[in-house]
């Protein structure tokens, strides 16, 4: 398999808002991030926001890269409208 564009699809967490989906599912900002999940192959950033709506009230996993631990974690996240913006993951991913 040729993984050579790999880092094309791994998404930096730049933040992440207190009380948010994502602060519960134990993201942190500015350490971690998001390289994969089993429920879709992440090719553009925008992709995790469709799995998020797709998921609406319910969970899905992704594996997450910490920089302070050197470890990769599997990292249950429950997207939800938590207030009162169009947010439902309440954090903001970067490349």
């Amino acid at each position: 398999e040729d993984y050579s564009n790999a880092h094309c699809s791994v998404y930096f967490v730049s933040d992440v808002e207190k009380g948010s989906p994502s602060a519960k599912a134990g993201l942190n900002q500015n350490y971690d991030y998001i390289i994969g999940s089993t429920d879709m192959v992440f090719t553009k950033i925008d992709d995790i926001g469709k799995l998020a709506e797709q998921k609406l009230n319910d969970s899905f996993h992704v594996s997450v890269y910490n920089t302070v631990t050197q470890k990769v974690r599997d990292v249950k996240v429950h997207p939800m409208k938590f207030n009162k913006t169009e947010s439902i993951l309440g954090c903001e991913l970067a490349m």
